[in-house]
């Protein structure tokens, strides 16, 4: 994380907003993953004692105690914070909670969704879960053209081989365009890190990945050792 994480206005600002969050009795689904998602984005779990002892899991449960439906791509969502912020038992309590209705739905999700979900499930280590069986039968009939959908998709391949050998592979194909574009993406973040180069804006990269994965020819050049 960037020094602007732990600048005093974030680290003073999340307890707060935790505790505010910790103080209502249930959360609506989306507010719910909307904290944890800026919770993973900050790469910060401030202790409890600092926010009214709120936790992830806490969020997860005041989530699931509003009654309200948990939409699949909440869902996703909520485990892929989970996740990234190392909180596997706010990830358990989201997934005992799933019915058979999530695992349906999975066939009928967007490319982002099943991305996520794919991703989280094998990060979370969940492999006997019903709904990682289901993300991978969709997985390998979704077209996935954004940069971000086949980042996630080149590394949950790589957990896939490393980890669940006997399952059955992604399609070659797709690994393959997925393992390029997350070579370059990095590639281009580590040059940026170490002021080699100047970085291109996320826009431009995203357009150019995308036309690449597509693998159409184009002149949008974000870097010319790249292309």
């Amino acid at each position: 994380p960037s020094a602007h994480y732990a600048s005093p206005l974030v680290v003073g600002l999340l307890p707060r907003l935790l505790g505010r969050a910790g103080a209502a009795a249930v959360l609506l689904p989306h507010s719910a993953a909307a904290l944890l998602h800026g919770l993973a984005a900050v790469r910060a779990v401030p202790p409890p004692e600092a926010c009214d002892g709120v936790t992830p899991e806490g969020l997860v449960q005041k989530m699931l105690g509003s009654g309200l439906p948990v939409e699949l791509g909440e869902a996703a969502s909520v485990l892929r914070s989970c996740a990234q912020l190392g909180q596997p038992a706010a990830a358990t309590a989201l997934l005992d909670a799933c019915t058979v209705e999530h695992a349906e739905a999975v066939a009928f999700a967007d490319p982002q969704t099943i991305a996520v979900l794919l991703w989280s499930l094998l990060a979370l280590r969940q492999h006997s879960h019903a709904l990682l069986l289901k993300a991978l039968d969709a997985a390998r009939v979704t077209a996935f053209r954004l940069p971000a959908q086949l980042c996630l998709v080149a590394e949950a391949a790589l957990m896939l081989q490393l980890e669940l050998p006997d399952a059955p592979p992604l399609p070659a194909e797709m690994v393959r365009t997925a393992g390029q574009l997350w070579a370059k993406s990095h590639f281009l973040a580590a040059e940026a890190a170490h002021g080699t180069a100047q970085a291109p804006g996320a826009t431009l990269r995203e357009v150019s990945g995308a036309l690449d994965a597509l693998g159409l020819r184009h002149g949008v050049q974000v870097h010319a050792a790249m292309y």
